[in-house]
């Protein structure tokens, strides 16, 4: 059995419609200027907090960051959710995978209740083992210092493999133990995902699908019926 540890937002879900949806509410909710979808891609993975703190001059810690955010993650929470999609192939891989008897984790910037709630909505909870993300009001560490601290806790124990989308996914593997796996569909560039360290670069779910199939092979002897709620 092997341990895969996957990002969420630009690996498995594609999570830009509800992002960009919650961001304009919060925005004309402040009077902030409203960002376009380019200025708000590269804040996908890292946190959108930091893009708040750009667009208010709100420093971390300050009373009206923590407006904005409550805000923001209220209309997540009551909208946002469900404008998530699951990127094509995503649920079968994963699926393949737990019928093989690996564990599967989710790491995301994406505080833990609202995360789980999309994996809800979008049935991956069925494939997925264990959750982890931030508390909503906390401040992201970064994916290296998140997982590192996963890791001290006994929590995440590798070797295994870190499949993700952002630079940090993949400096975060290299440096806890995990072979990186970058994938291109989401919102990281190659460049990007070479500078942090990736070992394989994937353009499709299905040719990721195809190396895990190489990479792991064995039987499927798991039946998923009885994961469900």
């Amino acid at each position: 059995m092997a341990l895969l540890v996957f990002d969420l937002d630009g690996t498995l879900v594609d999570p830009l419609p509800g992002v960009v949806h919650a961001v304009a509410a919060t925005c004309q909710a402040f009077e902030l200027r409203q960002p376009n979808v380019s200025e708000i891609r590269p804040y996908i993975g890292p946190s959108v907090r930091g893009l708040f703190m750009a667009l208010s001059g709100a420093a971390e810690g300050s009373d009206r960051l923590r407006e904005i955010m409550a805000h923001y993650w209220r209309v997540f929470d009551d909208e946002s959710v469900y404008e998530h999609r699951v990127y094509e192939g995503a649920a079968l891989m994963l699926g393949r995978l737990k019928r093989q008897d690996h564990r599967v984790v989710v790491i995301t910037a994406k505080p833990a209740p609202f995360a789980r709630k999309v994996a809800h909505h979008l049935d991956l909870n069925l494939f997925i083992d264990e959750l982890y993300g931030p508390a909503p009001t906390e401040p992201w560490p970064g994916k290296v210092a998140f997982v590192e601290t996963l890791r001290e806790q006994g929590l995440l124990n590798p070797p295994g493999y870190f499949i993700g989308d952002r630079r940090d996914d993949m400096r975060a593997a290299v440096a806890c133990g995990f072979k990186a796996l970058g994938v291109t569909w989401g919102f990281g560039s190659q460049d990007e995902l070479r500078q942090g360290g990736t070992d394989h670069l994937f353009q499709s779910i299905e040719s990721l699908d195809r190396w895990l199939a190489q990479e792991l092979p064995g039987p499927e002897i798991r039946e998923l019926l009885n994961r469900a709620e």
